[in-house]
């Protein structure tokens, strides 16, 4: 589902991109983003609604462990017409 990925060779730091069509609106995007992350185990730190350059976006920030590392996540998640950008 991953349309791009930039990240380091030790994935100690990346950036992934994904976008897909939808009929969920912009919040409940935001609402289901969070509770898969809340049913894996992710603590979220802060969910806001700002905005990017002029466009409505969600900001979240998760926190995990991946073994035994402490991983934090930033999230944008941004929907213009159908299509939600991650």
């Amino acid at each position: 589902m991953t349309d791009v990925y930039l990240g380091d060779s030790e994935g100690k730091i990346g950036c992934t991109i994904l976008f897909f069509d939808t009929d969920y609106s912009h919040s409940e995007l935001n609402e289901e983003a969070n509770a898969n992350m809340k049913n894996v185990g992710a603590t979220i730190i802060s969910s806001t609604k700002i905005n990017v350059n002029g466009q409505p976006c969600y900001k979240t920030i998760f926190e995990f462990s991946l073994g035994d590392t402490e991983v934090k996540q930033v999230s944008y998640l941004f929907k213009k017409d159908e299509t939600i950008l991650v």
